[in-house]
């Protein structure tokens, strides 16, 4: 990095640092600083400057918070799945980067995005989510905490860049201290409820909340598998794609959430019904005159099977169908349910983690529905209990053997 100065006038003199060019605009980018002295003292003064930028790597801090923001989203928002980039950009214009004439949030221009780059500090971050807090809802109203924790991290994403772009010499965001968010205990339906669900269900429907409940697959999981997927001689099922909705499209993923395929068994009586859902998806198929291939989606309105059943309308259907029923669950809570079952039941988590799909060695797994079942909790006590007390009456009986007087012989 170089550094070179200039005397403006006798004794003033200004010092240049040169930074290379900008990675986006690629225009020259310097720091300035004035000095008052003689040349021998200026020159010390240009060293220190050097060592100072070489160390911080520090950007023109006249930039501001929008630009940056703004720059990294041109950079990463083709990197963001379609609904993943619909929910950051609609963050980033309404607590980040926000217009004067927002409908909604006016009461927050010019938001953070007016701040320059070098005023971005932990301190202004924490202000500023207590702002979001208290009246960063619609029309002034508080702002929930968990949105509060998407808008910092979005924050920490963009501040990440500009760091690695030697636009910021540290990331505010990494030490700023977003409001905690409250744990939300998942309300697990009951056997009898999920049962009498499926009983109810008619047709498709059925037949797909019998496979959520067997395979413990997401809703876009289950709409992406296809015939190929199913094994019915190792009685297994390959879960390797997903099928998304995107501005009232369906498009195919081909990973998982987490970007992983994985391979589970199935019970005899789901291959079962797999295998005679298949035989009729054949003879529909024929009937109308197609062939089904092996990559026809095992979910599909269409007799040849090439375009999946929509996530959202599966979503809609089950919703429709249990407040029909006079409950409220989601399709989703069918996977919590088994997820439940299979950790009452004492199926080790490491099993339960693989067959959910959790890539965290069980550590989600274990977070989420450890504690989503008070019953396996309270056996849990009774059988430590139940242990000390057999501990303690097996001593007892020692203890009156040992001091029973024995009989002469």
């Amino acid at each position: 990095m170089r550094g070179h100065l200039r005397e403006r006038a006798p004794g003033v003199w200004r010092l240049y640092v040169d930074l290379g060019r900008d990675p986006i605009t690629r225009r020259r980018r310097q720091i300035t600083r004035t000095f008052h002295g003689h040349r021998r003292a200026a020159e010390t003064a240009l060293a220190h400057l050097v060592a100072e930028v070489t160390s911080r790597r520090v950007h023109n801090a006249d930039g501001t918070v929008a630009h940056m923001i703004d720059t990294w989203w041109a950079h990463a928002a083709a990197t963001l799945e379609p609904n993943t980039r619909r929910a950051y950009r609609s963050k980033i214009e309404c607590y980040l980067v926000v217009r004067a004439d927002h409908p909604t949030h006016a009461h927050l221009a010019p938001g953070l995005g007016a701040h320059r780059l070098r005023d971005l500090t932990p301190e202004l971050l924490d202000r500023y989510y207590a702002t979001l807090r208290q009246h960063g809802g619609r029309h002034g109203r508080p702002l929930t905490a968990r949105t509060v924790n998407h808008v910092h991290r979005i924050l920490h994403r963009a501040c990440a860049h500009a760091v690695r772009w030697g636009w910021l010499a540290t990331n505010p965001a990494s030490v700023s201290d977003p409001p905690p968010i409250p744990p939300v205990e998942l309300q697990i339906p009951p056997a009898e409820v999920v049962s009498r669900l499926l009983a109810a269900a008619e047709g498709e429907l059925a037949e797909i909340a019998w496979l959520a409940v067997a395979t413990w697959a997401r809703e876009a999981e289950l709409c992406g598998l296809q015939w190929r997927d199913f094994d019915p001689a190792r009685q297994e099922l390959l879960i390797t794609r997903r099928a998304v909705n995107v501005a009232g499209d369906i498009i195919i993923r081909p990973y998982t959430k987490t970007k992983r395929p994985r391979r589970i068994a199935l019970d005899p009586l789901t291959v079962a019904r797999l295998t005679d859902r298949h035989r009729r998806a054949k003879e529909r198929a024929l009937a109308c005159g197609v062939r089904l291939p092996d990559r026809a989606f095992i979910l599909s309105p269409e007799p040849d099977g090439l375009r999946p059943l929509s996530p959202n309308s599966l979503s809609q259907r089950w919703r429709r169908h249990a407040h029909r029923q006079g409950v409220k669950i989601r399709f989703h809570d069918l996977r919590h349910y088994g997820i439940t079952e299979a950790l009452t039941a004492g199926i080790d988590l490491a099993t339960v983690a693989a067959r959910a799909g959790h890539t965290d060695g069980g550590r989600v797994t274990l977070a989420i529905y450890a504690h989503a079942r008070p019953a396996a909790d309270r056996r849990a006590a009774e059988v430590v209990i139940a242990t000390l007390r057999q501990s303690e009456s097996a001593s007892r009986t020692t203890s009156s053997d040992a001091a029973r007087p024995s009989s002469a012989t």
